[in-house]
């Protein structure tokens, strides 16, 4: 009886076995949710979201470190403020945009697709180096280069990192605008895949280096700013310019950083809202609305007071004061046809292109129309509509009627 319960199990097991062959051939560390390898189209739109990202985080740390290196009473900038900002460029953007160059490189590669990473790696990389000055380049992203990984890159000079940059900004153009092997390219939320408008960025970009380094390199960068000056192709329309549109998904959330954080969270971050009460009182021509908001007249903070100086009366001590729309597909700003204006006046006043006495005051003021007809109609229903309706509600008490 013992041998044959033995003998049942022995079959029982064979069977098993026999049954689950395949059990053994199972790779359970491959995770089908994160693919080791991905397409171009999808790592250019991730991409250009994180620089989009990574340029709103520039703007919010100058915003706030300005006030904190300005104050008298403390200094409270740590060595890690900037570790997000760090870690994003090279961990995500950067990272991203090497994957595309290194897959249309070769012969059988999408031009187009390696133009635009090569653009947008020049682009980020000098930023970073107008932020930090040096960084690691040139033994960047190779911590697992199977020829030899690097985990501690060195840094590299600022000014050698600008001169690849350039380099990089010319490759990208030729490739972008290469007719002889032309690629749809999808994935491109900026600027749609045209050629054309991502041509006019890079000679953008260029002219904005070499007026960087005028002051480096001065014959070399006044006969480039000449020529790209003469040669046109500029950002010089709404249509071109170089903007990121936020969505509405929400998963993964790609609203505006802004929205998120003052308006989905409900905490009034680091910006003043309108509330929608105060908003539908003005409209309704409520007129309780004298009894239940007054203008500040006199300082609401004692510049006297200590304890008071270099503070905001908000939420955080970082905060912005300003207009910012409650919609979540406000786009991100990267560089716009209004700062051309401003690089030309810059580029007279520095003596690089000749110009009359009147050239530089023209191109000034050109910049200030035209960033001021852009906002004139958002901050008159901001700030002219509600004063001028508080008035009317108040005519009767001065003798007028409605």
């Amino acid at each position: 009886m013992k041998y044959k319960f033995k003998l049942l199990w022995a079959f029982a097991l064979v069977f098993m076995l026999s049954s689950c062959g395949d059990m053994f051939d199972l790779d359970i560390n491959v995770d089908p949710n994160n693919p080791q390898t991905t397409t171009p189209n999808l790592l250019l739109t991730n991409a250009q979201r994180e620089l989009a990202y990574q340029i709103n985080a520039y703007s919010d740390n100058a915003q706030g470190f300005m006030g904190i290196i300005s104050s008298f009473d403390s200094w409270q900038i740590s060595q890690s403020a900037f570790n997000g900002r760090w870690r994003t460029a090279y961990s995500s953007i950067l990272k991203d945009l090497e994957g595309i160059i290194a897959t249309n490189s070769g012969a059988t590669g999408s031009p187009q697709y390696l133009g635009i990473a090569q653009l947008l790696k020049a682009y980020i990389v000098s930023n970073m180096v107008d932020f930090f000055g040096d960084i690691p380049y040139s033994e960047a992203l190779r911590g697992d280069d199977p020829t030899g990984a690097i985990k501690n890159p060195k840094f590299d000079d600022d000014q050698a990192i600008y001169a690849e940059c350039l380099k990089l900004i010319d490759q990208g153009i030729a490739n972008v605008t290469n007719a002889r092997v032309p690629v749809a390219v999808s994935g491109d939320v900026i600027y749609g895949g045209s050629a054309a408008r991502w041509e006019k960025f890079g000679r953008t970009l260029k002219l904005r280096l070499y007026l960087n380094t005028r002051l480096v390199d001065a014959a070399k960068s006044k006969s480039e700013i000449e020529a790209l000056i003469t040669g046109g192709k500029l950002i010089s329309a709404d249509a071109d310019d170089f903007l990121f549109p936020y969505s509405k998904v929400v998963t993964p959330d790609n609203r505006h950083p802004w929205y998120q954080s003052t308006y989905t969270s409900g905490t009034n971050g680091f910006t003043y809202i309108l509330h929608q009460i105060m908003l539908e009182m003005l409209e309704d021509g409520d007129p309780r609305v004298p009894y239940y908001f007054r203008r500040i007249q006199s300082n609401v903070l004692n510049q006297d007071d200590p304890s008071q100086r270099n503070t905001t009366p908000c939420s955080q001590a970082s905060c912005s004061i300003g207009y910012f729309p409650l919609s979540p597909v406000v786009e991100e700003r990267l560089y716009t046809n209004k700062n051309i204006p401003y690089t030309a006046a810059k580029t007279y006043m520095a003596g690089f292109l000749a110009a009359t006495g009147e050239t530089p005051r023209a191109f000034l003021w050109m910049a200030i129309c035209a960033r001021s007809q852009e906002f004139i109609l958002r901050e008159a229903i901001m700030m002219l509509l509600p004063r001028l309706f508080l008035k009317q509600i108040r005519r009767p008490e001065e003798g007028s009627s409605r």
